[in-house]
């Protein structure tokens, strides 16, 4: 950065955004929606979080801005259908809003039949006690 640019930003905006051009992302793994939907709100998630951690990473504009970048085009091109563009949003409302996608909801009227026609099965193994032997006879 230059010194022109340093000056006009306070200490901790001035660090975190030279962390920011000093970062390599390439520990993260791009986001791949079609392969496992879910993983957006486990493992990926924990993943950019501990990168945002480690990076310290505090400005919510640039944590949405990470998030989006490593996410890769399709969760950005996703992201952008869910959000007006124009609406900024901190880094907590963009991941509720992914999470509210990603997350599997219960469908009621299907899981309702299935349940009603669950039966216990007869138990099919009794138990047999073994037959006491002793130790005295061999």
């Amino acid at each position: 950065m230059s010194s022109n640019k340093d000056s006009t930003l306070s200490g901790d905006q001035a660090l975190s955004s030279e962390s920011l051009l000093s970062t390599d992302d390439k520990g993260l793994p791009c986001f791949n929606p079609r392969n496992d939907p879910t993983n957006l709100a486990v493992r990926w998630k924990r993943s950019l979080n501990l990168y945002l951690t480690a990076k310290r990473v505090t400005n919510d504009q640039q944590r949405v801005a990470l998030l989006l970048h490593t996410g890769g085009a399709e969760l950005q091109e996703l992201y952008f259908t869910l959000v007006d563009e124009e609406e900024e949003k901190s880094f907590e409302a963009c991941v509720r809003v992914l999470d509210e996608h990603f997350v599997p909801k219960p469908n009621l009227p299907f899981e309702r039949p299935q349940f009603r026609q669950m039966s216990q099965l007869p138990y099919l193994f009794a138990y047999k006690p073994r037959p006491h032997t002793s130790l005295a006879k061999h």
